[in-house]
């Protein structure tokens, strides 16, 4: 294991910074060492895999993690979006008229009351 240790130090010595860089221009600097990061572990675990130049399959490994990454933060903006569009604030209007809520808010603490709406504890209290 010492051996195996000693080679992977040596590779990362050797190539992080290119594999950095690399990164760096694809998903820029919040994302990038967490690339690295990734990529650094794959070969970590798949080292058996790597045959001559280890950069070449490094950057491979390193623009599958970034392809990842941007297609993550694409679904979340858009789940972000999604969300933001869906919930409407719950007016003070409909929180007395429907007499459901209402009887559902009444019997939260009044902290778990504001948590849910703020601003309406005091209107939906039952006490």
């Amino acid at each position: 294991m010492g051996e195996e240790r000693n080679a992977f130090e040596r590779l990362f010595r050797g190539h992080h910074l290119a594999v950095h860089r690399y990164a760096l221009r694809r998903v820029g600097e919040r994302a990038a060492d967490d690339v690295v990061a990734e990529t650094f572990m794959v070969a970590w675990r798949r080292h058996e895999e790597i045959v001559g130049d280890p950069l070449p399959w490094l950057l491979g490994v390193a623009r599958r993690v970034c392809a990842n990454q941007l297609r993550a933060s694409v679904r979340q903006a858009s789940l972000g979006r999604r969300l933001a569009a869906e919930s409407l604030p719950l007016s003070e209007d409909v929180a007395i008229a429907d007499g459901r809520l209402r009887q559902a808010l009444g019997q939260l603490r009044e902290r778990d009351r504001e948590v849910l709406l703020p601003g309406l504890p005091k209107l939906c209290s039952t006490t």
